[in-house]
C-alpha cells in the first residue's frame, strides 16, 4: 500500500529534480505507453516541435531517456513516468495547475483505446460502470470504484484506491474525467477531487457533475 503523505514528503525533501524523480521511480506499477504518447503529442500541439526535443533532452539528462518516436502505445511503461512528465513540463515550460488539468482533459480525446471504448459508452451510466475495466486497460495497479451516481441531479462519484504518484497526477486525473464526460456529450463538465490521499484521506474521490 502506498503511503502518499510519506511519499510526498520524501519527494519534497529532494533538493534537485533528479532526486525527486529518483524517488518517484521506485514506485511499482505500469501504464500503457499511449498515455505517455498523448502527453507528448499535447506538448507538441501546445508548445511546438522544439518543446518535444527539449523534453527528450531533459529526460536524458535526468537519467530516464524516453523518445516520443520510440514509445509503443500498447506496451507497458513504468507508471511514475506520468508524474515525471508533469514535473518536467512544469520545470521546462512553466506550466501551472490548470495547464496540467488541460493535459488530462486532452488525453481521452486523442486515445485510440478510448475512441474504441466510446462506441459503447453512450451515457454517463455506462461510463460509470465501465470505469474499472477501462482503468485496467491503461494502468495495472490501483482500483477505481464506481461509488455513487445520480443522473437526476447530474453527478457521479468515483473512488480511486491503492494509487498515488504525485498531486500533479491528481490534477491530471481530474482533467481526464472532464475530457471523458465531454466525449460522451455532457455539457459544462466539472470535476472536483473531494478526498485525496496526499491530504491524509484513505482514497482519492472525484465528483463529476454536468449541466
Amino acid at each position: 500500500m502506498i503511503d502518499s503523505q510519506k511519499l510526498l514528503k520524501e519527494i519534497e525533501d529532494g533538493k534537485t529534480l533528479k532526486e525527486k524523480i529518483d524517488i518517484l521511480m521506485r514506485i511499482e506499477g505500469s501504464m500503457r505507453g499511449e498515455l505517455l504518447r498523448d502527453n507528448l503529442i499535447y506538448l507538441k500541439k501546445r508548445e511546438g516541435e522544439r518543446a518535444v526535443e527539449k523534453m527528450e533532452d531533459r529526460l536524458r539528462e535526468l537519467g530516464y531517456p524516453l523518445m516520443l518516436g520510440d514509445i509503443k502505445s500498447y506496451e507497458w511503461y513504468k507508471d511514475p513516468f506520468c508524474a515525471v512528465f508533469m514535473l518536467v513540463f512544469r520545470e521546462q515550460f512553466n506550466w501551472n495547475n490548470e495547464d496540467i488539468v488541460n493535459l488530462g482533459r486532452f488525453s481521452p480525446r486523442h486515445s485510440f483505446v478510448m475512441k474504441m471504448a466510446f462506441k459503447y459508452l453512450v451515457s454517463a451510466k455506462t461510463a460509470f460502470w465501465a470505469a474499472p475495466k477501462l482503468w485496467h486497460k491503461n494502468v495495472d495497479y490501483g482500483e477505481i470504484e464506481p461509488h455513487e451516481i445520480n443522473e437526476a441531479n447530474k453527478y457521479l462519484i468515483f473512488r480511486l484506491k491503492e494509487y498515488g504518484l504525485h498531486p500533479l497526477v491528481c490534477l491530471y486525473i481530474k482533467g481526464y474525467f472532464i475530457g471523458l464526460f465531454e466525449l460522451i456529450g455532457k455539457k459544462k463538465v466539472q470535476a472536483e477531487e473531494t478526498q485525496c490521499t496526499f491530504r491524509g484521506d484513505p482514497y482519492h474521490e472525484y465528483k463529476i457533475s454536468w449541466e
